[in-house]
């Protein structure tokens, strides 16, 4: 991050449109970041103008085509998205709650319908934040687009959280032909959600393969011996913590 910009900055910017919660802050460092990117990459392509764009290029696999790793006997219950409190930030395209919970859906589903294990997990995330680049100038300002959620998981058998924090992921578009230029100007919006998710989805994973500790005999006995939460239906809370978890980070 650029420190003579720096938090208050933006905090400033944040404000500007209306906004003031974490998860948006970490959307607006991310595409003020990206734009410092871009120039860097711009100067280091007055000396190879090759070398900048093989090295985007380098990891221009769709996060969708990434290999499923196996989490220990995992096997996705309920896949709940609440995106009726996301904001976008900045310059953006807008989307529809709807359009973020289907997409969404869809790109976990498809990641986590690939767990070969037996014991059913709910998987809960609210759509905190978003920029969903606009048209720029090619090479010169072309932000990325940027994805904030926070996400839960559930046990099934014991009705309840297995971790003890939300967890805040935020991601970006990946480096692709159709992004090293900037998505807005050769991507739909459609498209740039998609990515998005795919990626949402991938860290995810991810998170849960850093913590497979949750997972073991011996953590699903513990959780076995605890009261359920609210009584309530594993989807019921994980829809419910969901979107309490949206509406506190959009008024804080």
């Amino acid at each position: 991050m650029n420190a003579a910009f720096g938090v208050n900055g933006i905090q400033k910017f944040s404000r500007l449109f209306g906004v003031g919660c974490q998860p948006v802050l970490d959307v607006t460092e991310r595409v003020l970041d990206d734009v410092l990117i871009e120039h860097a990459i711009d100067g280091a392509a007055e000396a190879d103008p090759i070398a900048p764009a093989a090295a985007v290029l380098a990891a221009c696999t769709p996060a969708e085509q990434e290999p499923v790793e196996q989490i220990p006997n995992f096997a996705m219950g309920y896949n709940v998205v609440v995106a009726k409190n996301a904001q976008a930030v900045g310059p953006s395209r807008s989307a529809e709650p709807a359009e973020w919970e289907a997409v969404l859906k869809k790109e976990i589903g498809d990641r986590f319908s690939r767990q070969n294990g037996e014991k059913l997990y709910h998987i809960g995330v609210g759509v905190d934040a978003y920029a969903l680049a606009v048209p720029g100038i090619p090479l010169v300002l072309s932000p990325k687009s940027v994805l904030a959620v926070t996400v839960n998981i559930w046990d099934d058998t014991a009705g309840r959280k297995i971790n003890n924090e939300p967890h805040q992921i935020t991601v970006f578009e990946r480096g692709s032909p159709e992004t090293v230029i900037g998505s807005g100007i050769t991507s739909s919006k459609e498209e740039q959600m998609q990515r998005l998710a795919a990626n949402a989805a991938l860290k995810i994973e991810d998170w849960l393969i850093v913590n497979q500790a949750w997972f073991t005999p011996e953590a699903v006995a513990a959780r076995a011996l605890l009261p359920r939460m609210d009584g309530k239906t594993a989807e019921q809370a994980a829809a419910e913590i969901a979107a309490a978890e949206a509406r506190a980070a959009a008024s804080n």
